[in-house]
């Protein structure tokens, strides 16, 4: 009797120890991992957008895309798309012309630039024919810092940084102060442009004495800006004035109202 007494209660408590091994699993079960952190676009199977490649993440199960350099007939190419060049380099399209001389074979002629020598030349091509597109990542970045190594710039949504060589972004750092932004274009991972707003802000720290009752029509004078950069204004500003520069021609453009 006391032995069936002691089996029995043996039994309730395996049985309490087993529910309290199973709430405990449930309780510190890890919460599922979200397909929308950085680095990862979930999307529905159906709506793979083309030109691009859908891949799982072997370490969360989400998918992600991947871009990838599709090739497309010269017919289709239209003015403003980068492509691959046989010589690998990215061209710029700046205009386009297609030829049909009478019975012959269409002739398209093609006006490109050389984004990484700025050179620009004009080339005929088989519409038919097959070139790859570059697919470019731009990126608003703000320049940080110079250091020994070249200008820092870093990126305005992860913050990570990058930093390009002094012969990479050339004059367009007379531009450019500390804490302001660009557009830094990459492609397979490699910054290859920087793109500056259309007008920036600077002060000037140099020039002649500002002439009183003088007109913008009076002649210009040489002035030296806060990056070193020169410029000609109107002989009525003055230093320690802030003007307004178009960083398309690098002309003075107009004084700002402090």
């Amino acid at each position: 009797m006391i032995l069936n007494i002691l089996v029995i209660a043996l039994s309730l408590n395996l049985i309490w120890v087993d529910q309290i091994r199973v709430s405990l699993r449930v309780t510190n079960k890890s919460p599922e991992k979200s397909c929308s952190s950085a680095g990862q676009m979930p999307f529905p199977a159906s709506s793979t957008p083309k030109r691009h490649r859908a891949y799982n993440n072997s370490s969360t199960g989400c998918p992600f895309l991947e871009s990838v350099a599709v090739p497309i007939e010269y017919s289709e190419v239209r003015k403003g798309m980068v492509i691959v060049g046989e010589d690998k380099h990215l061209y710029t399209v700046i205009d386009r012309s297609l030829h049909t001389p009478g019975n012959l074979r269409s002739i398209l002629m093609l006006k490109v630039k050389n984004l990484k020598t700025g050179s620009v030349i004009e080339k005929r091509f088989k519409p038919d024919d097959k070139v790859e597109t570059a697919f470019l990542d731009k990126r608003e970045m703000e320049y940080i810092y110079q250091d020994t190594d070249g200008y820092v710039f870093m990126d305005k949504e992860n913050f990570e940084q990058v930093t390009l060589r002094a012969d990479f972004v050339g004059d367009i750092m007379g531009y450019m102060m500390p804490n302001t932004n660009a557009f830094v274009v990459f492609y397979e991972s490699n910054p290859i442009s920087v793109e500056l707003p259309p007008t920036v802000e600077l002060k000037v720290t140099e020039t002649d004495p500002n002439m009183k009752g003088a007109t913008a029509a009076a002649q210009y004078k040489p002035a030296t800006l806060e990056t070193g950069m020169k410029v000609q204004v109107p002989p009525f500003v003055g230093v320690g004035e802030t003007i307004r520069i178009d960083t398309r021609t690098g002309e003075y453009l107009e004084r700002v109202k402090s």
